[in-house]
């Protein structure tokens, strides 16, 4: 179970791409909703995010949010200039972090599949207040499309969930080791951020990579 949730919990963060500086600055607060769990991972559904809030101010983005587990929350800070940050989980008293660097986010971007094609439909919908365009993504692990409702008013290097998207989603159905779940946006904020959101909080402990999987799997027993 341990490994299973780890890496749950590290690839939930999705990806952010390199860019120059973002034109806009403020807050999205997202809600996941479940749909599927396989038998096998039923268990498995009080330990998963069903929420997370994005914080944007020109080339830094942080993503963060609380998990299922007691005390448990995760940060997730780039820099889309340098391409570097931190990924940090904080699981009952112990709070750890790890360094990324260039070849860790695109390591990231690697592993994400291709889809076969983005079909951009016309048809709109609201979405906390943002008039989104609907796009639906087909990837080669699966026999339906996957909807994403998408703005461009926010850059879409700021939050990528499918390569090539011509957006930022505020809608968007996944699939993540054969769970499926949509994320939708409740609320946006086009707020200052202060410099404080887009640093490591001083609680927590920097580690090498491979040292903070450990410490997550010794954690999570």
């Amino acid at each position: 179970m341990r490994t299973f949730i780890a890496t749950l919990l590290l690839i939930v963060s999705f990806s952010f791409a390199k860019a120059q500086s973002i034109n806009w600055e403020g807050e999205i607060h997202f809600t996941t909703t479940y749909t599927y769990f396989p038998p096998e991972l039923e268990s498995y559904k009080p330990y998963m995010p069903v929420s997370m809030d994005f914080y944007i101010r020109k080339n830094l983005v942080c993503k963060e949010g609380p998990t299922g587990f007691a005390n448990g929350y995760q940060i997730h800070i780039q820099n889309l200039i340098t391409n570097s940050g931190y990924t940090a989980m904080r699981v009952s008293d112990n709070s750890i972090a790890f360094r990324k660097m260039p070849k860790d986010f695109q390591s990231d971007l690697d592993i994400m599949p291709n889809p076969i094609s983005i079909e951009y439909i016309e048809e709109t919908r609201t979405i906390a207040g943002f008039v989104c365009k609907k796009a639906l993504v087909f990837l080669p692990t699966s026999t339906k499309p996957f909807v994403v409702y998408y703005t461009t008013q926010i850059p879409a290097e700021a939050f990528i969930v499918y390569k090539g998207l011509k957006g930022f989603p505020l809608y968007f159905e996944a699939n993540r080791k054969g769970v499926l779940h949509f994320s939708e946006a409740q609320s946006i904020h086009p707020t200052k951020q202060p410099d404080s959101r887009f640093l490591l909080p001083k609680e927590y402990r920097v580690l090498p990579i491979d040292e903070f999987k450990q410490s997550l799997m010794e954690d999570l027993k």
